[in-house]
């Protein structure tokens, strides 16, 4: 790794969500960098070379590339201590069979001994692995594999990770869940971001990047050039200079997304890892992988889709009907979400905060995940992937005690499966995440859900907001200003974990 003693002549940023967006914003204003020396590449909306279109976004029917699954609101991070330590006495909270008293003392000292911890205590292993089967019975594993998705078979470490940082909120039901179709944040926040940087003199290309070229005889590895193919189908090598540095974006967790419609299902997905290497982002991050061993292993997250595979769905509905179902799910309770516990999809609505103005009738929308999507449906007998949009809004409203006639014959629900959605949760080995600067590399930081950030949470906008500020600090040096705050703990891991930290008290 090398750091910059002066600022670079051009950066490369590969990939264009809001890891690049971030990292070009930090660099202008923080590192000083002109915006006329940095170049983001994207290559999504063009056709690939087999052919085929790749994700777009379209206008009215936006895809979750961008914006990761959840958010977390700091304004809601409160110092909840008399809560979490109520909750955490609270026997009904870890019993898995009653009358055994044995069973939830167990599980509350199994919890709080994996809580005290530290994360790397559980490298390479998996939930399952950690705790027994009457656990997965317990209210507080319903909690939390509801709130993120999270299930026996992920990631040890990503299950502390979650519990040290949001125990609290979970706990007081603050956590809040971002729009991953960006039904708001392509407005709010990266349409303007967007714009911004052009405004800035930040480049925007059409190129699809397949490879990066190193000096051959450099230790650590210098980028040379950057392979890439435009939307003609025409190949081309960028020339990098030795001062340049290149920022990329490995993996996404929404490659190979299928839609549907209101009438039918998402098409079905191939099951093969080479479909996924039509997306560039993982084809790229593959072929960094062969070159550098420092560069992670990208097939330890695309290849177990029964582990990764994420319902997705957004329902658009009138505001009378979208009234009755805020007000039947969440009653006056403030939250933005809420778990259909009944649900064998393991379903969760979020109601995204939309501006409404006096007269407008436009439609509002509510997001819906299902986080078991293969198990079959209560009301409708079929896996959650099989499902047409009306049927997965008949299946929620049927665990609503909801007559679903009137409300589907006014609804739009739109159904999306997403085989990698839950694929920064799996369990992964020592090295399989990389560093974001990694030791055999350079001018190049690696960056978005699948680097190596310890504490902090993946799926959450946090990760890849992180991963793009440290890898300008790191790769700018004393020229950076980049102020990366640390990971925000729960009470009790602040104040008992091994290694502390910094808690929210307001």
């Amino acid at each position: 790794m090398t750091t910059q003693n002066h600022r670079p002549h051009t950066v490369w940023l590969i990939g264009g969500g809001v890891e690049s967006l971030v990292a070009a914003s930090c660099l202008i204003n923080e590192a000083k960098v002109p915006g006329n020396r940095i170049c983001i590449l994207d290559s999504r909306g063009q056709r690939s070379p087999t052919g085929t279109v790749r994700n777009t976004h379209e206008p009215h029917h936006p895809h979750p590339l961008d914006v990761p699954i959840f958010h977390h609101n700091e304004s809601l991070a409160t110092c909840t201590r008399d809560r979490t330590e109520a909750f955490m006495s609270e026997p009904i909270n870890f019993l898995a069979h009653l009358g055994r008293k044995q069973v939830w003392r167990k599980n509350r000292k199994d919890i709080l001994h994996f809580l005290l911890q530290d994360e790397e205590a559980y490298e390479g292993m998996s939930i399952q692995l950690v705790f027994d089967e009457s656990f997965f019975d317990t209210y507080f594993w319903r909690l939390f594999s509801s709130s993120f998705g999270l299930r026996p078979s992920h990631s040890a470490v990503e299950f502390h990770r979650y519990i040290s940082k949001y125990l609290d909120e979970v706990i007081g039901n603050s956590i809040q869940i971002a729009d991953p179709l960006q039904l708001s944040l392509r407005k709010t926040v990266l349409q303007p971001l967007r714009a911004y940087l052009r405004n800035q003199g930040v480049e925007f290309h059409n190129l699809h990047v397949t490879d990066i070229n190193f000096h051959p005889d450099s230790y650590p590895q210098i980028a040379s050039g950057i392979q890439a193919i435009d939307s003609c189908g025409h190949s081309m090598v960028l020339p990098v200079r030795a001062e340049d540095i290149l920022i990329v974006t490995l993996g996404s967790a929404a490659s190979g997304i299928a839609t549907g419609t209101p009438a039918s299902p998402p098409p079905a997905l191939s099951t093969s890892t080479q479909s996924l290497l039509d997306d560039p982002s993982w084809a790229l991050w593959f072929a960094l992988a062969k070159k550098s061993s420092q560069c992670g292993n990208p097939a330890s997250f695309c290849t177990h889709f029964p582990e990764s595979r994420l319902g997705m769905f957004v329902i658009h509905l009138p505001q009378a009907e979208f009234n009755l179902l805020h007000h039947r799910v969440l009653g006056t309770h403030p939250a933005a979400d809420a778990t259909i516990a009944e649900s064998n999809w393991s379903l969760k609505l979020v109601f995204p905060q939309q501006e409404q103005h006096e007269g407008d009738e436009s439609p509002r929308s509510i997001l819906g995940y299902g986080f078991t999507p293969d198990a079959i449906g209560h009301y409708v007998e079929k896996s959650m992937p099989a499902c047409s949009g009306d049927e997965i809004l008949a299946e929620v409203l049927g665990s609503l005690n909801i007559p679903p006639a009137q409300i589907i014959a006014k609804a739009r629900t739109v159904p999306y499966v997403l085989p990698l959605g839950l694929s920064p949760l799996l369990k992964r080995d020592p090295g399989d995440r990389p560093d974001i600067i990694p030791s055999d590399l350079g001018n190049l930081a690696l960056v978005g859900q699948y680097v190596e950030i310890p504490e902090e949470t993946a799926l959450m906008t946090e990760y890849s907001v992180r991963s793009a500020q440290l890898a300008v600090q790191r790769l700018m040096g004393g020229l950076s200003k980049v102020n990366v705050a640390e990971v925000h703990k729960s009470f009790l891991a602040a104040r008992y974990g091994r290694k502390g930290g910094v808690v929210s008290c307001r």
